[in-house]
């Protein structure tokens, strides 16, 4: 169906208009409705909102949309962390796109609550954290804002001091990686003032484990 469309003038004809949209909108809706338990049809959803809806819709209209998509998947499908970090990426490239002027504020707000609100997964918090780095790396105070908000959500989210093993090694592998950011962005000092805490913290996870 999705290739008949593709052929149909009303779909292709005029891109940008709303009217247009709307009938994408419409298709992918019916789409998600139909099909919501299966993730090929999901992919399919996607495509055609990167391609004929998110680029020409409403900014706000799609940010609320890509929200709401983001609980609805952490609500349902708490072990699928992936569904909503890939949320996240969509939303920002497209921020990045078509919000020049403000992407790098409106990027690191949409991670900064994200990060505490969908963190609680170490894997998911650990893509978070890179993506959220690697889209302001290229610019000193975003990526310094970055840094610091991805080290607060670990300590609001994420560390736990525990004693257990297996989560004190992935909550340690993940502070390491944000000592990694703080060298990349010169804050060599402060880097090596974490690293020799987290030293002491394997430490004494290896012990509580023997």
């Amino acid at each position: 169906m999705y290739n008949v469309l593709l052929a149909d003038d009303a779909y292709i004809s005029e891109p940008t208009e709303s009217a247009t949209v709307k009938l994408w909108s419409e298709f992918v809706k019916a789409m998600k409705l139909e099909f919501k338990r299966n993730p090929r049809m999901a992919s399919l959803a996607k495509e055609v909102e990167d391609k004929h809806i998110f680029p020409y819709a409403d900014l706000s209209d799609v940010r609320r949309q890509l929200a709401r998509d983001r609980r609805r998947s952490d609500r349902d499908s708490q072990e699928q962390a992936d569904l909503v970090t890939t949320s996240l990426k969509r939303e920002s490239k497209l921020l990045l796109a078509r919000d020049k002027d403000n992407a790098l504020r409106e990027v690191g707000q949409l991670y900064d609550r994200a990060l505490r609100d969908f963190g609680g997964s170490v894997s998911g918090f650990r893509t978070m954290a890179q993506d959220y780095f690697n889209m302001t790396k290229h610019n000193p105070k975003s990526a310094e804002k970055a840094v610091g908000d991805i080290e607060n959500a670990f300590q609001r989210v994420v560390e736990t001091g525990t004693k257990n093993w297996f989560r004190a090694n992935a909550e340690i592998k993940l502070h390491k990686l944000i000592c990694q950011m703080y060298r990349e962005i010169g804050e060599v000092k402060r880097a090596e003032n974490m690293e020799k805490r987290l030293e002491r913290d394997l430490k004494r996870a290896k012990r509580s484990a023997l």
